[in-house]
């Protein structure tokens, strides 16, 4: 749900089944690995959230958090991995080729063996592509300095070698649409008319004090300065008065 999802059906061609409300059955293979991925890593994790057992006056399980997103998404990893490569599906009923071909329950041997016997072929799309469709899109300008994405500004080597940008200084600035990594605002993607077309541009190094951040903390970081900026304007114009009496 959402019109995130609308790239990415775009650019890969995909179809969207969605589930009625309140029919979990429907779809028991994703809410079970919910499930399943909960089991494997709550009782190992400090700060883990317990709903149903928390009584007035609990320790704040905040403070017994230690991990950062990283090492999180490192756990998080390594149990998707362990459930491909290991995990054994003791109610997953073989077909009579699957016998015959001794192919286990484990979720890893199941999709290669249907893969090379059900007729099924995977498509190959370049990487670049699939996390386009996968990332967050947005509006940016084309302005005489470069692409300008809230207050970075971004180009690439096609276009400083152009005319884009001294076409946005004699005739005005227009607006593109991109796509980015909320991870690392280094660089963005510039659509094309094409869905699958793009154009990779990198941050400007007179930007470079956003090189290493998350989108959150260039927000935080503008918002913080935005606030500084309010508090000293009354200082500046009582500095000013004084300096014109």
């Amino acid at each position: 749900e959402g019109s995130n999802i609308e790239n990415l059906v775009n650019m890969l061609n995909v179809k969207v089944h969605n589930t009625p409300s309140y029919r979990a059955d429907l779809k028991a293979a994703i809410e079970r690995f919910f499930g399943l991925t909960n089991e494997r890593t709550k009782p190992y994790m400090p700060g883990v959230v317990n709903l149903d057992g928390r009584e007035r006056g609990d320790k704040d399980y905040r403070i017994s958090a230690k991990l950062d997103l990283y090492q999180f998404t490192q756990i998080i990893i390594k149990s998707i991995l362990y459930h491909n490569n290991y995990y054994y599906l003791d109610n997953y009923k073989r077909e009579q080729a699957m016998i015959e071909d001794d192919v286990p329950c484990i979720p890893r041997h199941l999709f290669k063996w249907g893969i090379a016997n059900k007729g099924g072929a995977l498509r190959s799309v370049p990487g670049d592509v699939v996390k386009l469709a996968l990332m967050p899109a947005d509006t940016a300008v084309v302005t005489a300095k470069g692409i300008k994405y809230k207050d970075m500004y971004y180009a690439s080597e096609q276009m400083l070698k152009g005319q884009d940008f001294m076409k946005a200084r004699a005739y005005g600035t227009w607006r593109v649409r991109i796509s980015y990594d909320p991870r690392n605002m280094e660089y963005i993607y510039v659509h094309k008319d094409n869905p699958n077309s793009y154009e990779k541009c990198f941050l400007l190094d007179s930007d470079s004090r956003y090189k290493n951040r998350t989108l959150e903390e260039i927000e935080y970081l503008l918002e913080i300065e935005k606030i500084v900026q309010r508090k000293n304007k009354d200082s500046v114009i009582q500095a000013k008065v004084q300096l014109i009496t």
